[in-house]
């Protein structure tokens, strides 16, 4: 994006509607009709004989009974998911997004900070890891410098073939957060320095826009796709990844984990379908499926912005669903 395009600085009103995901394990029927912690600790003990053998039941049952306000047994049971297989790194980062979905930035950065000790050749460990420290920025624990530091690590990373432009997405939120940051800051990172000092990367760009959709998944190897239906029918996805109405959607990452991005930064009037499509699994989704996880953007880079957070499960090739809807007025 040229620094000389003139950016649009006017806010519009975008609202946007997350479709529910609904798990339908037989596990989770049990725990509906129960209104009082006594009942749902009961319940609990008495399914886990049957099904604490998947992991996921964990997870599932954790999450539902955050949401009905059982917090403090919701994440102990949730938790259960890094410990049932210890080192299962798809396991840790679908936690991480739901921990930073509630809210629980400490937890999310421990178990990203866990994930990127342990894949230090993904690309995406960095990112992850760099994004929600720029949520918590924490002046004690250096937080800022920690992200500016992996962001410019992605930017200038060797990185596997199948994650070839991860670097483009990364340099983005790095033009995102400069305007957020002190230029003392910069300065004060050696490594992000050095970068500007000795390569042509400005990061001074404008990534204002109405909508932005980030699609990752828990999962290597497997291909999900992020596709966007934009108010004139028109089909944003990796074999039309331009719109004439400006939407782009950056290469995909057929080789996991993603991320993918779709952008429109004056976005026309109307609805806009965001939706998830499992293109190919190889076979990897058949116990556990793969967790896709979807960051909305309104008036990104702008007074106004907003970040919505969801996630979904699929398990079928081909299988495609519909996770939010963008209506832009």
């Amino acid at each position: 994006i040229s620094s000389k395009v003139k950016v649009d600085e006017q806010e519009h009103d975008i609202i946007v509607k997350l479709m529910p995901f609904i798990v339908r394990e037989h596990y989770m029927s049990s725990f509906r009709s129960c209104s009082s912690l006594n009942e749902v600790e009961d319940m609990y003990y008495s399914v886990v004989k049957e099904w604490g053998y998947r992991t996921l039941f964990y997870f599932d049952v954790g999450v539902y009974l955050y949401k009905r306000n059982f917090a403090n047994l919701g994440i102990q049971i949730m938790t259960n998911i890094v410990e049932t297989e210890l080192g299962n790194v798809q396991y840790m980062r679908l936690l991480a997004f739901q921990l930073e979905m509630f809210g629980l930035i400490d937890y999310a950065v421990n178990l990203y900070e866990r994930v990127m000790k342990t894949r230090t050749e993904e690309p995406q460990s960095y990112r992850d890891l760099a994004n929600v420290l720029m949520k918590r920025k924490n002046v004690d624990k250096k937080d800022v410098q920690n992200a500016l530091t992996h962001l410019t690590h992605v930017i200038q990373g060797d990185w596997d073939i199948r994650f070839t432009q991860v670097e483009a997405i990364a340099l983005m939120e790095l033009c995102r957060y400069s305007k957020d940051i002190q230029l003392q800051d910069i300065v004060m990172n050696d490594k992000l320095w050095n970068m500007l000092q000795n390569y042509d990367i400005p990061i001074n760009l404008g990534m204002e826009c109405d909508i932005r959709v980030v699609l990752t998944w828990d999962a290597d190897i497997i291909d999900l796709e992020l596709h966007v239906i934009e108010p004139d029918g028109q089909h944003c996805h990796s074999f039309h990844n331009h719109t004439t109405n400006g939407g782009i959607l950056s290469k995909d990452m057929g080789g996991g984990l993603g991320p993918e991005c779709y952008m429109i930064r004056n976005a026309p009037k109307g609805e806009y379908q965001v939706q998830v499509k499992l293109f190919a699994s190889k076979g990897r989704t058949v116990l556990h499926g793969v967790a896709g996880m979807i960051r909305i953007f309104s008036n990104y880079g702008r007074t106004k912005e907003k970040e919505y957070l969801h996630m979904v499960r699929l398990k079928d090739d081909k299988e495609i669903t519909t996770v939010a809807t963008i209506t832009v007025s």
